[in-house]
């Protein structure tokens, strides 16, 4: 009886993304790199962090009143749609709860990097030090950048427009979501109806959605694709405790100067 290669999807999946799309730049650098979430331990940590913290009581820590303090929540909530059941084309491809997710990733993250959940004070520094901001009109650049443009409500209006390029840029994701998807169904257990798996889908459709309207288009392309898993990746491995700190100490002022 022949043993079975557990590599064998994966370098199925691997090889095909290659053939298929090695022209687009910087897609076989994120193969690479998402080959190596197998033995990655800060990807274990953070898969952990997200199946197990429990959610439901950081919701209830984090005061419904405080959700719409970043300027950024509430334009994104005052102007994208939230539908009942998410189905494109049918709704919208990017929602307000496509924009929100990126909070809970922010808090996962934080945890993944010190081991603990966030006390109050931590998670509001979390929503007001402007990393929403960076993240979203810089994306790979969010440590780095040194000012972005104010958000306004026309940004929004213009993200829920969104659309796929053509069905190449489709295919495109979903061989990339594919051979990561095979990872951490080898390593983890992790199928398509697992909730990490369906929101980091999600949230890399939205940092893709971002860097096509900061280009000025309102078509996702292959490019935005790659833009968005790096950027998503860059995320997971920055201290984001340390970032936080930073940052909340350049805008302390201000938002204080607010309440």
């Amino acid at each position: 009886m022949l043993e079975f290669d557990e590599f064998k999807y994966l370098k199925g999946d691997y090889q095909t993304l290659i053939d298929g799309f090695g022209d687009v730049k910087g897609v076989k650098e994120l193969a690479d790199e998402i080959w190596g979430f197998y033995d990655s331990e800060l990807y274990e940590r953070f898969v952990n962090t997200y199946i197990y913290t429990d959610k439901n009581q950081r919701i209830v820590r984090f005061k419904k009143e405080d959700r719409r303090k970043s300027k950024m929540s509430k334009l994104a909530f005052d102007n994208m749609s939230m539908p009942i059941i998410y189905h494109p084309p049918l709704t919208d491809l990017i929602t307000f709860l496509e924009f929100y997710r990126i909070y809970s990733f922010f808090v996962d993250i934080y945890i993944t990097h010190t081991g603990k959940d966030p006390s109050y004070q931590e998670l509001m520094k979390i929503q007001l030090c402007k990393l929403d901001e960076r993240l979203i009109f810089a994306l790979e650049e969010f440590d780095t950048i040194q000012k972005t443009s104010p958000p306004t409500a026309e940004y929004f209006q213009k993200l829920k427009k969104v659309r796929w390029k053509n069905k190449k840029t489709k295919k495109l994701s979903k061989k990339i979501d594919s051979l990561f998807g095979e990872v951490k169904g080898l390593k983890w257990g992790i199928n398509d109806s697992t909730t990490v798996e369906i929101s980091e889908n999600k949230f890399i459709i939205f940092l893709a959605g971002c860097s096509a309207v900061n280009d000025g288009r309102d078509k996702i392309d292959e490019n935005d694709i790659v833009k968005a898993y790096k950027t998503y990746f860059k995320l997971l491995k920055t201290d984001l405790p340390a970032l936080v700190g930073r940052l909340w100490e350049e805008v302390r002022s201000e938002v204080e100067g607010e309440d």
